[in-house]
């Protein structure tokens, strides 16, 4: 392999660096003095910036090797670390690449880890070359996992008791991807990229297309009215005979209101001129509970994407945007209605099952 050191590397929220000494303070305050985030480490969560110092002095004295992969995870919004990815092990005789990672819980479940180990795991292969790269996670947490499966791993299997974390003794997960996959998930020119959705040209036999991903406003007004209408039939599986007027006027004054006052935002995606796909989110508040003290709540709604545009991205960009824009407000309580065909790219997301709600019919 041709070893390059830590490499700075960089995605559209993030900056993948070495770690400075001006970084104690962040990273204590950020993740390593949390014992949840270090609940399923091998290292116990620092108890004071003094100790987070004397790491960051010896990590940063191995930059020199450039055999050492060792990132600072900064969020590029406050220039301030959040969580670190690192090589754990480097095989040369296999040329393999073992990934650990960890990130503060004020930004779990909002794609940043999986973000981070995509941008790792392109820079081994087309930088490094490496022919695989790989990582584990205990069974106990599965969001771990989820981001291996998210970036493009395969499942191996898991190690029982393989290791030995803060919970003690534990079973390993592990997954993997080769550079014959990365590549062929990647590739422009055939099969769909299933590490970004998107089905290319010249499988589909179309021209490419050019999309626009539009935060609605008041001038949207019709458009998302006649979606909501056309999105509810195809739903609920109406005829085009049924009469829908009552719905269109009351979703036409819903939109208005909601658009200004910002209980709701919504995306429509156009290709071109054409109007592919649309998603929203709904703004509302609760009684505060333990869990959720703001009492802040989101619903995520209307996520439709014409037959024909399906299968290439679009609804996990939209469902990303709209879960960006509920984190950006301070609301981590997001929920949603699944649908069976939705269900696959909610749940790789991050979304889970939820338990202990009951609805009373109509």
């Amino acid at each position: 392999m041709n070893h390059r050191g830590t490499k700075v590397l960089e995605t559209e929220r993030l900056r993948l660096r070495p770690f400075r000494a001006e970084d104690a303070e962040p990273m204590f305050r950020n993740w390593v003095s949390d014992p949840e985030v270090t609940k399923f480490l091998t290292w116990p969560p620092h108890e004071n910036v003094k100790a987070t110092g004397q790491v960051l002095d010896e990590w940063i004295k191995h930059y020199e090797d450039p055999k050492n992969y060792n990132w600072a995870i900064q969020w590029k919004k406050t220039n301030e670390p959040i969580g670190s990815m690192t090589a754990v092990r480097i095989d040369d005789q296999t040329e393999s690449a073992t990934i650990g990672y960890c990130i503060g819980q004020n930004w779990w479940r909002q794609g940043v880890t999986s973000e981070a180990l995509q941008a790792v795991m392109d820079f081994f292969f087309r930088e490094v070359g490496a022919n695989c790269v790989n990582a584990c996670h205990d069974p106990r947490n599965p969001n771990s996992g989820r981001v291996m499966k998210k970036c493009g791993m395969t499942l191996e299997g898991t190690r029982r008791a393989g290791g030995v974390n803060n919970q003690g003794i534990c079973d390993q997960t592990w997954y993997s991807i080769l550079k014959e996959e990365y590549e062929k998930k990647k590739r422009p020119d055939g099969g769909n990229c299933t590490l970004c959705g998107k089905a290319s040209s010249a499988q589909t036999g179309t021209a490419p297309m050019e999309l626009n991903f539009k935060k609605a406003a008041l001038e949207d007004l019709e458009m998302l009215t006649k979606t909501r209408v056309r999105v509810l039939r195809a739903a609920n599986q109406l005829e085009d005979s049924q009469d829908m007027s009552e719905v269109e006027a009351q979703s036409r004054a819903y939109y208005r209101k909601a658009l200004v006052d910002g209980s709701h935002t919504a995306y429509l995606v156009l290709n071109g001129e054409t109007l592919i796909g649309t998603g929203g989110i709904s703004y509302y508040t609760v009684m505060p509970t333990f869990h959720n003290p703001s009492g802040k709540k989101a619903y995520v709604m209307n996520m439709y994407t014409e037959p024909g545009s399906r299968r290439k991205g679009i609804a996990a960009k939209i469902l990303d945007l709209l879960v960006r824009d509920a984190k950006e407000r301070g609301i981590h309580s997001i929920s949603l209605e699944a649908t069976a065909a939705g269900r696959p790219l909610y749940e790789a997301y991050g979304f889970v099952r939820m338990e202990g709600e009951m609805e009373l019919p109509q």
